[in-house]
């Protein structure tokens, strides 16, 4: 039996996860059926919820890239929209109760986010900072989810996954990728390094870029407050 690595076993169950979705902008339409009227209740509950400690980055990344990622049926584009002290600013414009918020993040490249921890040491994240706002006015901090600990090994450990895995050069978001493919039962997922590309579940795609652009600008106001 092989092991899956972190990132590739991440793509498998993104897929499985989202294939057990029929759509999920339904359960967006539904939860915005129970949010109501009055302000931008997306923003005021996204404010509340942490902030992903972990965002991933395409192959040479730069500033101005920007993908949008379907996700059976929900889209989110994501750009990078600023490099400070050697870290990227990325702007990811997605809805919540049917209203466009944009969740922003500082994320360090240098992080190798496949590196396994030790049991006892916090996992890998490369988020170290991180916003929320609405396009046009200033962000707001945002505060980042702490990094979980990888849990001790007790007992027989878990059998390890079979799967097979090899190299394709793949035509996604308008643009040709260097894909190295992973498949794990119903499961098969196209990954550029660490970055996902497309996930299939039992023959179904259920994510997948469907855009990529080169010419992104920032959305949120970054100016320096006077």
């Amino acid at each position: 039996m092989k092991l899956l690595s972190p990132t590739t076993l991440l793509g498998v169950a993104l897929a499985a996860t989202l294939a057990s979705c029929s759509s999920i902008s339904d359960l967006g339409g539904a939860m915005g059926g129970m949010a109501g009227g009055g302000g931008n209740a997306a923003l005021d509950t996204a404010k509340n919820v942490p902030a992903m400690n972990v965002m991933a980055l395409p192959p040479a990344p730069a500033v101005g890239q920007s993908w949008t990622m379907d996700m059976s049926g929900m889209k989110t584009t994501t750009a990078i929209v600023a490099e400070m002290d050697g870290q990227f600013i990325l702007e990811q414009e997605t809805s919540m109760y049917g209203e466009p918020i944009i969740l922003a993040y500082q994320v360090d490249p240098r992080v190798d986010m496949t590196a396994v921890p030790a049991a006892g040491e916090k996992m890998t994240s490369n988020v170290t900072a991180a916003w929320i706002g609405v396009e046009g006015e200033k962000p707001l901090e945002h505060t980042v989810m702490e990094a979980m600990t990888m849990p001790e090994t007790t007992g027989e450990a878990a059998p390890a996954m079979d799967f097979t895995t090899g190299n394709e050069t793949v035509s996604l978001g308008g643009r040709s990728w260097d894909a190295t493919w992973t498949e794990a039962g119903d499961s098969k997922s196209w990954m550029a390094g660490n970055f996902i590309l497309r996930s299939d579940y039992d023959g179904k795609t259920v994510m997948q870029i469907t855009d990529w652009q080169s010419n992104a600008e920032p959305k949120l106001d970054w100016t320096p407050a006077e």
